[in-house]
């Protein structure tokens, strides 16, 4: 990648990826199916002239051949189909990277569960059968797929906003959640200590 190079990011949430990738190029694209979220993004990113934000459904808005130069995804339920993966090939004229958790704990959510009684939803990004079977459909596609693990422990700071977005509940649980969360605030910020197992799945639209 250079300074030229265009990226489109699905599902980009706050834009936390895209605010890496700025760091090498200003032709950033991020689109994601909330507007609140995309708010965030344009806000985190107000300093990069070139950044665009589309909201609403990726596969209706993105049908140009080739048009980027990297494609990526993360932690997204966006792509949970053969014919996504198949998109984001044709909309790429170089790369395609996934990422997804195979391996995911946060003390924090542990203490939400044990407050609430009850489990949690199954982060979508947590899943090991996913990221196997993603592998396989993209070596079926007929390119060469790279897999790497990054193994780490990580303090990472969160909002409330960060925990909430992931979490699947009713309206009173959500008060209570909400409440537990601005008690661990600090400056607006939660620490929180994450053990995490990272799948990158990466691979190149070219052959040679």
């Amino acid at each position: 990648m250079n300074e030229n190079s265009k990226v489109l990011d699905i599902g980009c949430g706050t834009g936390r990826h895209l605010l890496e990738f700025s760091k090498i190029t200003s032709h950033i694209t991020g689109t994601d199916i909330s507007s609140r979220m995309l708010d965030y993004a344009k806000e985190k990113l107000k300093n990069v002239n070139e950044a665009k934000f589309i909201h609403g459904n990726w596969m209706k808005n993105f049908t140009k051949e080739k048009e980027f130069d990297l494609v990526f995804a993360s932690m997204t339920p966006a792509i949970s189909k053969i014919e996504h993966i198949k998109r984001m090939c044709l909309i790429s004229k170089n790369y395609c990277m996934m990422e997804r958790f195979v391996y995911y704990r946060d003390p924090i959510r542990e203490e939400i569960e044990k407050m609430l009684g009850r489990k949690l939803n199954k982060l979508h990004s947590n899943h090991k059968e996913y990221t196997y079977g993603l592998w396989n459909i993209v070596w079926n596609l007929g390119y060469f797929p790279e897999i790497y693990l990054d193994k780490y422990i990580s303090e990472t700071e969160k909002t409330v906003i960060d925990y909430m977005e992931q979490i699947i509940c009713t309206d009173d649980e959500e008060n209570k959640i909400i409440e537990f969360l601005k008690g661990k605030e600090k400056n607006g910020k939660i620490i929180s200590k994450e053990y995490i197992i990272k799948a990158i799945i990466f691979w190149d639209i070219n052959i040679f």
